[in-house]
């Protein structure tokens, strides 16, 4: 079944939906495609999903996240050249040209004032106590696949540390997290740069950013909102 059809072509676009709306957006190549499935898709241009001041470079291979009526982006690819960028974008999607890199942190580990590239990035989303994550998992990083696993936090909009990496590294792998052990389990992806082996792996990521000290009488019903 046909969901909608690009107003403008994008390669290799990222992709995250708004589950309340079931809206889906496309990011890549400076537009955000936004579609639904009675409405089809427009186009909103979004000049600022580029790197470099003088002549801006568009971009694709990003993974994406929706989260309170604003789009994220996280890493990705120079279309011009194909190199990996570390920026992190918050964008209004249906606002024409307000994404902006400006007061957000770069990819990095966390600790290391050394920015990290990388695009083909799984974005696995993770919630608890009241906060709303982002865990960046695996990736291509100068030309070689990622083990690389990062928390973004949605509400400060800070990297705030790294999870376990993973034992392969990988590239887009399918990945879901596993909230009560507290893992992120990856299946598959590729496992080359230039994106034409597969992998068969199965494998997890431990988070351990959820759990409490200090729980309520019945943590399911009830659950703890300041753990100490």
């Amino acid at each position: 079944t046909l969901f909608a059809t690009l107003a403008t072509s994008q390669t290799r676009p990222g992709l995250c939906v708004d589950e309340a709306t079931n809206t889906v957006y496309t990011v890549g190549n400076q537009v955000i495609n936004i579609c639904t499935i009675n409405d089809g898709c427009q186009s909103v241009s979004q000049t600022g999903l580029s790197v470099g001041n003088t002549e801006p470079v568009a971009l694709n291979a990003m993974a994406c996240y929706f989260y309170k009526g604003k789009v994220y982006t996280f890493g990705g690819l120079r279309i011009t050249d194909g190199n990996d960028i570390a920026n992190v974008f918050e964008c209004y999607p249906s606002i024409p040209d307000n994404c902006t890199s400006n007061n957000l942190p770069r990819l990095n580990t966390v600790g290391s004032p050394t920015a990290q590239s990388r695009a083909f990035i799984r974005a696995v989303p993770i919630e608890c106590f009241g906060e709303q994550y982002v865990a960046l998992l695996g990736g291509r990083s100068s030309l070689n696949p990622s083990s690389e696993s990062q928390l973004y936090n949605l509400e400060d909009r800070t990297i705030v540390r790294t999870t376990s990496t993973l034992l392969d590294s990988t590239i887009g792998p399918v990945a879901v997290f596993d909230s009560r052990r507290e893992q992120i389990w990856a299946f598959g992806g590729l496992s080359n740069a230039a994106l034409t082996g597969c992998s068969g792996n199965i494998q997890f990521s431990n988070v351990d950013i959820c759990t409490t000290l200090d729980p309520t009488m019945d943590p399911t019903v009830d659950p703890t909102t300041d753990p100490t």
